[in-house]
């Protein structure tokens, strides 16, 4: 039993899914089907149905049930079959008295038709069903206003669409049918013009839509990016003027409905002040044709602000108005490089000084990295040298930066006592501020006798053996002849 489970998984993960699709093509008025392939150029004519007996009619579309029978629909609204038999039959006409030009088959019993009628003196589209059990044509409804059918019904992942004419913009699209009620039927896409034939194809994990457009020459066939809302690439062309199409397809519905129609800003924004922001009112589905209305008074789907405030929009559709509002929130992202909790362009420090650079930044910028022109990530750094230092934060919300320059200052500090007491407190004559340059230290006694003399002063005399008492001391800098007198007393 096993093997067999096992034998039986492996056929299934081998199943081939077909590709193949049907075409009813008409060249003046003679009608012809042909089976074509997606991966292939291969073109197989078929055995069709006759038409009635009405003058100059012709097929305008066809369709195929889960059971392979074949349909066809003319212009005047007229249903034949051809069962998987061959045989062929009239099954009666749906409901017109104008014409009908897009047929497709559900998993379910179902044939389904779009075609337009003079009502009232208005050009309207109208959506019909056939029902195999029963044999009863029925309207389900009228379409919006300004959508017309011109070319096919389709399924893709259990939702029903129609290629259509937009007569408020006279532009080819797509759109999505409300099966319940469908004047709720909405746009879905733009696509490319005269579409008469769509189908779908389940490839198992997935599903791709086709549609074949005709310049009344030939025909094209294209992918239909139905996630993106986009036609996609072009496959190939065929040397015939194709009126409809159909594919076995399952992934079907009785009763598909278009989603909700939403619009939304957004979250509230909390941002820099002086950041440029961008609002734009997202609508499910999408649409070209709706308005838009701000409270700034612009009419575009996005606007850019620079202001804190409460800003809404009014989006009008053909099935109401509906309103979306988000609030901006400004804070100050600028920031501060200081010490000692002075900022300035510059500050003047002593030369050898270690200086403490600081920013305290904006709640805003607070999680973003912070870098320093010495490479440094702290908020402070320590700095021994004089020079120009900046301070940068790169956010969301834009490049921040503060800089300082720091000018050195000559600052030398000579104490008048030290105690060479071995303590490790003021053991030695310490001046502050020779750590640069050579500097050269003399020490006199009372008398004027040089006691002790170092052309390389680096902070290092104790006293030696002197005794305790008053000292005179001459500091000479070796480069600027800069020199420094005064007395310093040894303690002990």
């Amino acid at each position: 039993m096993k093997k067999l489970a096992i034998l039986i998984l492996i056929l299934l993960s081998l199943k081939s899914y077909s590709q193949s699709f049907y075409v009813n093509t008409s060249d003046v008025f003679a009608n012809g089907v042909y089976k074509f392939d997606i991966s292939n150029n291969s073109e197989i004519l078929q055995n069709n149905c006759s038409l009635g007996q009405i003058p100059d009619d012709f097929y305008t579309d066809m369709a195929i049930d889960k059971d392979s029978n074949t349909y066809y629909l003319s212009s005047w609204g007229d249903l034949y079959i051809k069962e998987f038999n061959g045989s062929c039959r009239f099954l009666g006409a749906f409901p017109t008295t104008g014409s009908v030009n897009a047929l497709v088959a559900d998993n379910n019993n179902f044939l389904y038709a779009c075609g337009s009628e003079y009502i009232n003196g208005v050009d309207v589209g109208v959506f019909y069903k056939y029902d195999l059990t029963t044999g009863v044509f029925s309207t389900i409804g009228i379409l919006p206003p300004n959508f017309i059918p011109a070319g096919d019904l389709f399924f893709y992942n259990r939702k029903l669409f129609l290629a259509c004419l937009d007569t408020s913009s006279i532009t080819s699209c797509i759109i999505e049918i409300d099966m319940i009620n469908p004047s709720q039927s909405r746009f879905y896409m733009a696509s490319e013009d005269n579409v008469y034939g769509t189908f779908s194809i389940n490839y198992g994990s997935y599903s791709k839509s086709y549609i074949i457009s005709t310049d009344f020459i030939g025909s094209s066939l294209y992918e239909l990016d139905m996630e993106n809302r986009q036609v996609g690439g072009f496959i190939r062309s065929y040397d015939y003027i194709v009126f409809g199409a159909a594919s076995t397809y399952d992934l079907t519905s009785t009763n598909a409905t278009p989603n909700t129609l939403t619009v939304d800003l957004g979250e509230d924004i909390n941002t820099c002040i002086g950041k440029e922001i961008t609002l734009e009112a997202k609508t499910l589905p999408s649409q070209l044709f709706y308005t838009y209305q701000w409270n700034t008074g612009e009419t575009n789907s996005q606007i850019i602000v620079k202001n804190a405030g409460i800003y809404w929009v009014d989006v009008t559709s053909p099935y109401g108005v509906l309103r979306d509002s988000i609030e901006i929130k400004l804070e100050q992202c600028e920031f501060d490089i200081f010490t000692s909790n002075q900022t300035g362009e510059f500050i003047n420090a002593c030369t050898e000084e270690e200086i403490t650079l600081e920013v305290r930044l904006p709640l805003l910028l607070s999680s973003y990295p912070l870098k320093w022109s010495t490479g440094e990530i702290n908020n402070k750094i320590t700095i021994k040298e004089a020079g120009i230092y900046w301070a940068e934060i790169t956010s969301p919300y834009g490049v921040f930066r503060d800089s300082i320059e720091i000018k050195e200052e000559k600052c030398i500090f000579i104490p008048n006592v030290f105690t060479p007491n071995n303590d490790g407190i003021n053991d030695a004559f310490y001046i502050k501020g020779i750590k640069k340059g050579n500097w050269q230290l003399q020490i006199y006694d009372r008398r004027g006798l040089l006691v002790y003399e170092n052309n390389t002063y680096k902070n290092d005399w104790n006293g030696g053996k002197l005794p305790v008492a008053l000292y005179y001391y001459r500091l000479i800098r070796e480069e600027s002849r800069e020199e420094y007198k005064g007395w310093v007393q040894i303690l002990k």
